[in-house]
């Protein structure tokens, strides 16, 4: 075999096995509705949508899961329960117990950088200074795909930003959340389905 059958062999054994999706966000019952918790909201948007039943704690991997099938492939939904800055820990555990290759971990979280109303993905990239997705890439790299939910408004350049994404969604907020969360798990479902490309949607 020559080196480039070997690297291509390799390249295509990183598109096999299970799927990874993560959504971030923090324990608790204060942080219900919070925007630092957008992407616990999205998984557990999409498992209502596809009837996927409770998500259950796995305490030996720090999350709570939900194992399924979407478009014929094997996939994990996952909610870390290390709270947001140790985000890495549940997510290396995860990926060495299910063997996930990087390029298959989708990990869906809140950005303040991003106005609410849009959405964006993308494959690899830095942390733009998320704690959560820094943990991540400290312990795996940064070569995964990412889903970003938009949560900044005009009240953030009067903010902390740390008060800002503890604090809930406004009553107006709430009130678009659904069609967001609707389309997040479209994106989810594409990305197990094609892999996704890198695209910014407003809604």
């Amino acid at each position: 075999m020559s080196i480039r059958d070997s690297s291509q062999e390799y390249s295509n054994s990183l598109n096999e096995g299970p799927f990874l999706i993560v959504g971030l966000g923090n324990v608790g019952d204060k942080y219900e509705r919070t925007r630092h918790n957008a992407g616990f909201m999205a998984l557990d948007h999409i498992a209502s949508q596809l009837e996927l039943g409770a998500f259950k704690a796995k305490t030996e991997l720090n999350a709570d899961l939900i194992e399924t099938n979407i478009s014929g492939e094997k996939v994990i939904l996952a909610k870390p329960n290390t709270f947001m800055n140790k985000s890495g820990l549940a997510v290396v555990k995860l990926q060495n117990y299910f063997s996930v290759n990087d390029p298959r971990i989708l990990v869906v979280y809140d950005d303040v950088d991003i106005e609410f109303g849009t959405i964006r993905n993308r494959h690899g990239g830095g942390s733009a200074g998320h704690n959560g997705i820094k943990s991540i890439e400290q312990v795996i790299g940064d070569q995964f795909a990412r889903l970003r939910i938009g949560v900044k408004n005009d009240h953030l350049e009067n903010a902390d930003t740390g008060d800002f994404v503890l604090a809930q969604f406004s009553r107006t907020e709430l009130g678009e959340l659904g069609k967001i969360l609707d389309y997040c798990s479209e994106q989810i479902q594409d990305f197990i389905a094609h892999s996704f490309k890198e695209t910014s949607h407003t809604l």
